[in-house]
């Protein structure tokens, strides 16, 4: 999806100040006396707008249990009942855009089409059924990552879903239905095929807890792109085949790549592996592994990284995965990423959050995780 930057959203409106022109025209906002009436219902107008830390913010005397020095994106989610990255298309293109062809602004629709048909003798419950699109369309792509390619997606084993069915008991209707979920372009859907069992992953759902949905038997320890890794050109050579060898680390005599990143999951992943980076990620970001699982992946690898999110339970996941293998270096994401905000209005906090944020290209993204990559520190200090 296409990262748009709040701070922007403010340059481009004058701090605000041209949302609320746009929403209450002819009002004199420089008289702090000024006050005007935001509710029908209200006799006596009683909001203003002022200024605070560089921003127009709005307060309503008569409801500032809802509206208290709000600032303008916050103020258009409350006003226009929108969610946050709507509010931010709504300005861009309304406010800042001035449409003029009379069309309504539609926010997006962040839920799968769906339907329910009866059963058939071919529908057995609990079973799942699947209709890919040949090839992924552009908004596909952006949903994960600005850098991700058809080629990635093939890589790590995803596929685009058009649409998936599921045939259950219905305790609503009290006998077996099949549920059918189609995919839009506010709302894609993918695949992760894994042999035995696959993956779900909705980005665009509005609780994250749903986002991911497990199918089939997954085992208890998983090392997701692994395979990769171990399928790919050996970055390594020896005296017998090259006149100026780039020979492995004697204690890693069978390592095939220089540099090998532990992610958070599945969108972190690919979204660094779109910038050329080998990478391999475990169930979950908390996911425990033992020495002899770590040092089966250690060894395909002359340098070990991982980079783990910014909020509490990365950071804690991070130091204990630091200390339990003190050969593995730490890739510290920028604090200042918490700045900028997601999709969803939270703060950005993870690596793919980084890589849409940072640099004007592909080029410009990958130089400055360079950097990062440069400053990453280890506990073994000897």
């Amino acid at each position: 999806m296409r990262y748009i930057n709040q701070e922007e959203i403010y340059k481009e409106t004058n701090m605000g100040l041209d949302v609320f022109a746009h929403f209450f025209p002819g009002k004199d906002f420089n008289n702090p006396k000024h006050y005007f009436k935001i509710r029908p219902s209200e006799k006596t107008a009683s909001a203003r707008v002022s200024w605070h830390n560089g921003y127009a913010r709005i307060t309503d005397f008569g409801n500032q249990s809802e509206v208290s020095g709000m600032k303008a994106i916050e103020f258009t989610m409350w006003y226009q009942s929108l969610e946050y990255y709507d509010a931010l298309l709504f300005i861009e293109d309304v406010i800042i855009g001035r449409r003029i062809d009379g069309k309504e602004f539609k926010s997006k629709k962040w839920s799968p089409e769906y339907e329910m048909r009866e059963t058939t003798p071919d529908d057995k419950i609990g079973e799942y059924t699947w209709v890919f699109k040949s090839k992924p369309d552009k908004s596909d792509l952006e949903a994960i990552g600005r850098y991700i390619t058809p080629e990635i997606l093939t890589k790590y084993n995803c596929k685009v879903v058009s649409q998936y069915t599921y045939c259950s008991n219905s305790k609503k209707h009290k006998r077996d239905v099949v549920h059918v979920f189609r995919s839009t372009p506010d709302y894609p859907i993918f695949l992760f095929k894994y042999g035995d069992f696959q993956k779900l992953y909705r980005p665009h759902e509005q609780d994250k807890k749903y986002r991911f949905l497990y199918i089939g038997n997954k085992p208890q320890y998983y090392v997701f792109g692994i395979d990769q890794v171990r399928d790919a050109p050996n970055e390594f050579t020896t005296a017998e085949d090259d006149e100026n060898p780039v020979e492995p680390p004697d204690h890693k005599p069978d390592a095939i790549v220089k540099e090998l990143f532990r992610c958070s999951g599945e969108s972190d992943a690919l979204n660094l592996a779109s910038l050329g980076f080998h990478v391999y990620w475990l169930n979950s970001e908390t996911a425990e592994i033992s020495y002899p699982q770590y040092k089966a992946i250690d060894d395909l690898c002359e340098n070990h990284y991982q980079v783990m999110d910014l909020d509490k339970t990365g950071s804690d996941q991070a130091m204990k995965n630091a200390l339990k293998f003190y050969n593995l270096y730490n890739l510290e994401l920028p604090q200042y990423l918490k700045n900028n905000k997601d999709w969803r209005g939270n703060p950005c906090k993870d690596l793919k959050d980084f890589i849409n944020t940072s640099g004007a290209s592909i080029e410009d993204t990958t130089r400055q995780f360079n950097v990062l990559k440069k400053n990453a520190r280890r506990v073994k200090f000897w």
